[in-house]
């Protein structure tokens, strides 16, 4: 399995925040997750920053995905809580094999920006060789991000109810769409996307 050396992201992480330090943009990038419908048991998972995909994410066993983490990651956005051990804001995301961390750099000098990235250890199937380090990176608005990656999320479960086959790719019940539903909703972030 392809475990995060915690020093090397420490080191890949101080490069990056250096270059964002000597580069900072004009104006914030546009941060997208496009979630794929599942398939199999699988799910691939695009990252598109200003309309181009960075990178994709293959996340296996579509019952088990990391929605729910993430969920809180953004709360933990929303709320500004500094909860995580690895990052300011950081989620962990097992995916198979492959491991990343989604994390959120706030900007000291103007608190409705930072720094989004997405940081992974993947195998590389042409050479068998486990590869580490950023897959994307974006400086954004707390809000957008929040409100985008939470829309995509949201959006995906209400899709999900309303079509049985791939339903059950994600919970045995098909019974229990309003638990499910409630399952990928958060108060605490809808009332930070209003009251922003």
């Amino acid at each position: 399995m392809g475990k995060i050396k915690i020093s090397k992201y420490y080191a890949a992480k101080s490069e990056l925040l250096n270059f964002y330090a000597n580069n900072l943009p004009e104006k914030g990038d546009n941060v997208l997750l496009n979630l794929q419908m599942p398939q199999y048991g699988w799910q691939n998972a695009d990252i598109i920053i200003n309309d181009k995909i960075k990178h994709t994410i293959e996340i296996s066993w579509v019952e088990k995905q990391p929605f729910d983490d993430i969920l809180q990651w953004l709360e933990q956005l929303a709320e500004e809580r500094y909860e995580q051990e690895v990052s300011t804001y950081a989620v962990f995301i097992e995916a198979e094999s492959n491991t990343y961390i989604f994390g959120y750099e706030p900007d000291i000098d103007d608190d409705e920006y930072g720094i989004f990235y997405v940081y992974g250890s993947e195998l590389d199937y042409k050479t068998d060789e486990w590869n580490e380090d950023f897959v994307a990176h974006a400086y954004t608005t707390k809000k957008s991000l929040v409100k985008n990656l939470y829309g995509t999320i949201s959006n995906l479960a209400a899709k999900l109810t309303l079509d049985k086959v791939y339903y059950q790719e994600w919970i045995e019940n098909y019974n229990k769409d309003s638990q499910f539903l409630s399952r990928f909703s958060s108060n605490k972030v809808e009332e930070f996307l209003k009251s922003n």
